[in-house]
């Protein structure tokens, strides 16, 4: 009887076996028909037992998705961006891995597939997921980036601008170092880090910097100061004059000025030692040059002769000085420009233009008496009766030169409106000439014609009388005799 419930047990527990076998290929068909993962799968972290391959998908691509859309703030230059790898157009293999999962459970046994659906076994099925970014959605990335922030250095400059220096500072250059960049960034992305990440870059440091502009700008100033300031003296027995540059106005070279203290302060020189070129304007030096000439000039006396007492008495004349201008013009340039600290100032004597070696003759004009003297020496060498000038137009009285002399003249009607209207334009040499036959002219002493004349007439009645328009006339043969006995430049003295 024992033997038959053993016999009865064992049919039991095989009719048990075998129903949970069946059950559990149908239990393993349905997994397969509806793509659902076994127990125990892992992707990316998360378990997606028993789920369907859409569920699966939506599973681990949420848990992915805090890497994915992780925002990571990168810093460069002052400037900020925020970026997460979708924008990179990052991948996964999220759904390669969905596919692996399910395939596993294509090869599962009979027996695997029991315990897993009746003894709660776990296939331990754990797959790491992987986030790739493309390579050349990075390097756009970077190389844009790159580009709203490299920038090549400044050098610091030094200027000459209305009259002053200016200075303007450098400024460091900055170039995004995009290799290291790429791989900093794919790295912080896919390793989702919270700190912000500050591109690698170099800073470019300028040629010129700022520390070499203030040198050269501190010595360029010094240079000018020096210049402008450095006094030149003008100096004679009789007088020193100081002056400086500065007040001449002189016009600096400012540009050549600031290039020189820059190269000096580059290379190690002096900027304060440089040359300064400058320009002094003609009207300053032409002033002060003026200004000490009317000082220092003595003019000239002429020889003179003195009729006070009757008789022609001469008096010497006296030599002055004059300043040489132009040597002291051209001197004192030069000096400015930094070639000497004293100018010695030429002033030569200046001799009268007439001496009393001059004054041998003397021409006297006695209009109340009607004649004319030529006095040479102490003597009177000749006299001649004259006619002189009417009421109204008198023979001027004073001191005066003979200028031009006239060989047989040609007459100029002098006042064709007026007591000439009735004469003609001119009339030529000849006995019917106004003029005679010689004339002499008289001159200011200063020069300048007078236009009255020594000179002969043909009416010969009006000697001895005022009958002229101003000239004093002679016979022909007297005025002949003068024309040869003196020459220009000798002194007329005429009196009443």
């Amino acid at each position: 009887m024992w033997r038959w419930a053993g016999v009865a047990l064992a049919a039991l527990m095989l009719a048990i076996v075998g129903t949970g076998l069946v059950i559990s290929h149908a239990w393993g068909t349905e997994l397969r028909d509806e793509a659902r993962l076994l127990p125990g799968t892992v992707i990316a972290g998360v378990d997606v037992g028993l789920l369907d391959r859409e569920e699966a998908l939506t599973v681990a691509g949420e848990a992915l998705a805090a890497v994915i859309d992780h925002p990571h703030v990168i810093h460069a230059d002052g400037h900020e961006w925020t970026v997460d790898a979708r924008q990179l157009q990052a991948a996964t293999d999220v759904g390669d891995l969905v596919a692996t999962a399910l395939s596993a459970s294509h090869d599962r046994s009979l027996v695997e597939l029991a315990q897993l659906r009746w003894f709660g076994a776990q296939v331990e099925l754990d797959l790491q997921a992987t986030v790739t970014i493309p390579e050349d959605a990075l390097e756009a990335w970077v190389g844009e980036r790159a580009a709203e922030v490299d920038h090549r250095p400044v050098d610091a400059t030094i200027g000459w601008e209305e009259g002053e220096v200016v200075v303007a500072a450098s400024e460091n250059g900055f170039e995004v170092d995009q290799v290291a960049a790429i791989e900093l960034l794919r790295t912080s992305l896919l390793e989702r880090r919270d700190d912000p990440l500050e591109l690698p870059h170099t800073v470019l440091e300028p040629q010129v910097g700022n520390e070499v502009v203030a040198a050269a700008r501190v010595g360029a100033l010094a240079a000018l100061d020096a210049t402008l300031t450095r006094e030149v003296t003008l100096s004679h027995a009789d007088g020193r004059w100081t002056t400086t540059p500065a007040e001449l106005a002189a016009v600096v070279d400012g540009d050549a000025l600031v290039a020189a203290a820059l190269h000096e302060a580059r290379t190690g020189g002096d900027p304060s030692q440089v040359p300064v070129s400058l320009e002094v304007p003609d009207s300053a030096i032409d002033a002060l040059v003026g200004e000490i000439a009317a000082s220092l000039n003595i003019a000239a006396v002429n020889a003179t002769v003195d009729w006070s007492s009757g008789t022609v008495r001469r008096r010497a004349g006296r030599e002055g000085r004059a300043l040489d201008r132009a040597a002291a013009a051209g001197d004192l340039r030069a000096a400015l420009q930094g070639a000497a600290s004293e100018v010695d100032l030429q002033v030569p004597t200046v001799r009268p233009a007439r001496d009393v070696a001059d004054l041998r003759d003397v021409l006297v004009v006695h209009q109340s008496r009607r004649v004319v003297e030529l006095h040479r020496g102490d003597q009177v060498l000749r006299s001649w009766p004259v006619a002189v000038g009417t009421g109204g137009s008198p023979t001027p009285t004073g001191t005066f030169v003979v200028g031009a002399k006239r060989f047989e003249p040609t007459w100029v009607n002098p006042a064709p409106t007026r007591w000439g209207r009735d004469m003609p334009a001119r009339i030529g040499p000849g006995p019917n000439n106004p003029l005679g036959l010689r004339a002499l002219n008289w001159n200011r002493p200063g020069g300048g014609d007078t236009l009255i004349r020594f000179h002969g007439t043909p009416n010969e009645d009006s000697i001895g009388e005022a009958a002229s328009n101003g000239c004093v006339r002679m016979f022909n043969s007297d005025v002949i005799e003068l024309y040869d006995l003196v020459s220009s430049g000798t002194m007329i003295i005429s009196r009443r």
